[in-house]
């Protein structure tokens, strides 16, 4: 139980980005994922169902666990786990072009301003990135490359243009602005240091 403290509880905002993730990691370090998704049908012999109907349970509470107390009430214990997960994935879930919209436009239109710390402009990059694969909308390779230089600001647009040039992967473009904030840093705390 002591895990489930450790996760955020789904609160009704993001449901593929925060609640999700976190109760579906909880099940498959559990060795419960099987029954959620469908994958483990409930079996025919006594023995083997009464073993599946307890794992199921317990999947079900972990599901209960991992939910705010204003959406306790879509957990019924007369349903297994799975029917409450899919009831869930409906609810929260869905896919509307709407919100599709909406987090295409923020990711299309993130920009970092001149000065602004890189490491929380990645941070955002990355979770609406999450947001657009949680409810199955992938962003190319290319695209994401394309769209993150693209949010830098101008004072780097020298390394923007080298980065756009060399065609590194995405994680190495992350590397690479990780490392100039990290050299930043430094130059800044020597300048201080000289100061002195």
């Amino acid at each position: 139980m002591e895990k489930m403290n450790q996760i955020e509880k789904f609160d009704g905002k993001d449901f593929h980005v925060h609640g999700k993730i976190q109760i579906q990691l909880l099940l498959v370090e559990k060795d419960l994922w099987d029954i959620v998704d469908g994958g483990s049908v409930a079996p025919t012999d006594v023995d083997a169902l009464q073993k599946w109907k307890v794992k199921d349970k317990k999947a079900l509470a972990i599901i209960g666990l991992g939910l705010s107390k204003p959406y306790l009430h879509h957990v019924d214990f007369k349903k297994s786990s799975n029917e409450i997960w899919e009831a869930l994935n409906q609810l929260f879930g869905s896919k509307t072009d709407n919100a599709e919209i909406n987090m295409k436009q923020k990711l299309y239109g993130l920009k970092m301003e001149e000065g602004g710390d890189i490491v929380s402009h990645i941070s955002k990059f990355r979770s609406l990135m999450a947001q657009l694969d949680g409810i199955n909308e992938k962003v190319k390779p290319n695209d994401a490359k394309a769209i993150l230089l693209n949010s830098m600001p101008k004072s780097m647009s020298n390394m923007v243009f080298t980065l756009s040039k060399l065609n590194p992967s995405l994680e190495s473009i992350i590397a690479t602005l990780l490392d100039t904030e990290s050299k930043d840093d430094e130059e800044e705390e020597a300048a201080l240091a000289s100061q002195s």
